[in-house]
């Protein structure tokens, strides 16, 4: 957005400025991209009605020179030269000299040219390149592909940028920061400075080339009386001084006097118990509450060995019924073998009954008279 600033403040420059790199003094001066160009003519805040910038192409060799416009647009600074095909040259000569288009020997061109003839050829020249120069054509956003190292943003993209900062805001902090300043050349150092200005006044700014404390670089310094009173870089002038108890500065003032309360404070290598709130997941127990715990857990282990040694009883026990439970199944085995055995035996007296029975039933019984009988007749006989 280019702008008209007409009470813009200045600031002393030195009589002669040494360049130390081969780049621009101005920062917005030169530019290596045509769009980059025109994003700042139309959207920086710096760029101003009927600024000078050039735009450089490394990949055609050429530089080309633009004033900046009322609506931020690129306006070329001199004509663009473009040449003319020879073929157009020579019907134009054709045309003033003879009229009729007709091509003349180039063995007589010069015998035939007169003052009329240039001051046509010239006028019809000029105009040919002016409409050659004029001949431009624009590409709609939404055609162009992003590069690899370019991209067009967004309306959106903008719009973001744009809310940033206001333009207003931007101007006032800058014509802010250069009012006031006056230059007081280059010092090697800060001794040397301070010994070639020892009263320095408000504003006043210079570079110091090969102070140790800025690395030995080129640093611009500008003077601070108000609180400081002393040379300081732009970026420690852009930061807020250090707080006091009564003016808030890098913190506030309240912050201040909490942390000077705090300075001498040494946190105690051990709290009370009575500092410590209990949780659900801590616990603190009194020294009674220990002794009940260990007469339980003593209490606990002595119940632990005694129903070990009633373990040990129980076992014992078992391998002791487990002796009498084999040796009542050996007397088991011996008493039903002997019961098998008796059981063949009461067969084996069953079947001689039999055999007795049966020879009973054979026998002739005779009384004891009857046999007394038979015995007397045969001793008689």
């Amino acid at each position: 957005m280019s702008t008209i600033v007409k009470n813009a403040p200045f600031m002393e420059l030195p009589l002669g400025i040494s360049r130390q790199v081969g780049a621009p003094i101005e920062r917005f001066e030169v530019f290596y991209d045509i769009e980059d160009a025109k994003t700042y003519a139309k959207d920086n805040p710096l760029a101003y009605v009927g600024q000078t910038i050039k735009v450089v192409s490394e990949d055609l060799k050429t530089v080309t020179v633009y004033n900046i416009g009322f609506d931020g647009s690129l306006n070329e600074a001199q004509a663009k030269v473009e040449t003319a095909t020879e073929e157009d040259i020579t019907a134009i000569i054709n045309k003033y000299l003879l009229g009729q288009g007709t091509e003349i020997p180039a063995e007589k061109l010069n015998k035939v040219i007169t003052g009329v003839a240039i001051k046509l050829m010239s006028s019809e020249i000029v105009k040919l390149l002016a409409k050659k120069s004029d001949a431009t054509h624009t590409h709609n956003a939404d055609q162009i592909a992003d590069g690899t190292t370019k991209t067009i943003p967004t309306k959106a993209k903008q719009s973001e940028w744009d809310s940033k900062v206001t333009n207003e805001q931007l101007q006032n902090a800058i014509n802010q920061f250069a009012s006031g300043l006056a230059w007081k050349g280059v010092y090697t150092n800060l001794a040397e400075l301070k010994k070639a200005i020892p009263n320095p006044k408000e504003g006043d700014f210079v570079i110091v080339t090969q102070e140790p404390t800025y690395q030995n670089q080129n640093t611009l310094l500008i003077y601070e009386a108000e609180s400081v009173n002393e040379w300081q870089t732009a970026g420690q002038l852009m930061l807020p001084g250090l707080a006091t108890p009564e003016a808030d500065g890098l913190m506030s003032k309240g912050d201040k006097k909490k942390l000077d309360g705090l300075q001498n404070y040494e946190h105690p290598a051990s709290h009370p118990a009575t500092m410590i709130t209990e949780d659900d997941e801590h616990k603190f127990v009194t020294t009674t509450e220990k002794t009940n715990i260990a007469t339980a857990l003593n209490t606990a282990n002595e119940a632990k060995e005694a129903a070990a040694i009633a373990d040990g009883k129980a076992v014992a026990a078992q391998n002791t019924a487990n002796t009498a439970n084999e040796t009542a199944n050996t007397a088991k085995s011996t008493a039903d073998s002997a019961l098998s055995k008796a059981n063949a035996n009461e067969k084996s007296i069953d079947t001689a009954n039999g055999k007795i029975t049966a020879l009973e039933e054979k026998f002739v019984y005779l009384t004891i008279e009857e046999a007394q009988g038979i015995i007397d007749k045969y001793k008689q006989a």
